[in-house]
């Protein structure tokens, strides 16, 4: 028999939860549309004798991410309005769950820890030809801690 993966074992990019941490208050955010965090792996060149090949070595790492989000309450806005009258913006931590109930590995959970808004937030819109309003909101993460990794499954992992 080959060797395939179980369609019922990808797990779906919708089913998921995001709670976000201000100021030790844990909320579900129901109105994240999408999340994306990522890792920037910085490189430097090694040049080497003998060889006209250079090579490569990690040198550095950062984690940045976006979220876009319906506009139904005003936890950004209330960042952007803090940091125009104290000029501090509350850091904050975000945990995201990964859990798709009918494949068979799991749930994935991380810990996206001291996180902080950075660029250009919205903070009002209107369209007369959109559908929904929604706030992009980009974000830099200082660490991450995983929490729950997916169990390796027999349909994933073929030993």
């Amino acid at each position: 028999m080959a060797e395939v993966l179980k369609p019922k074992d990808v797990v779906s990019a919708k089913l998921g939860k995001v709670y976000v941490i201000i100021n030790g208050a844990r909320e579900l955010w129901l109105n994240v549309k999408n999340i994306k965090v990522t890792a920037s792996i910085e490189n430097a060149d090694v040049p080497r004798l003998g060889t006209l090949k250079k090579g490569s070595r990690n040198v550095g790492l950062s984690y940045s991410g976006t979220m876009t989000v319906y506009k139904v309450h005003s936890a950004v806005d209330d960042m952007v309005q803090q940091l125009a009258e104290t000029g501090e913006v509350p850091y904050f931590d975000i945990q995201g769950v990964n859990e798709d109930p009918t494949a068979a590995n799991g749930r994935d959970v991380k810990l996206f820890k001291d996180c902080n808004i950075e660029g250009d937030i919205d903070i009002f819109s209107l369209d007369s030809e959109g559908e929904w309003n929604e706030q992009e909101v980009n974000i830099n993460v200082d660490s991450v801690q995983p929490l729950e990794k997916f169990a390796n499954s027999t349909s994933i992992i073929a030993g």
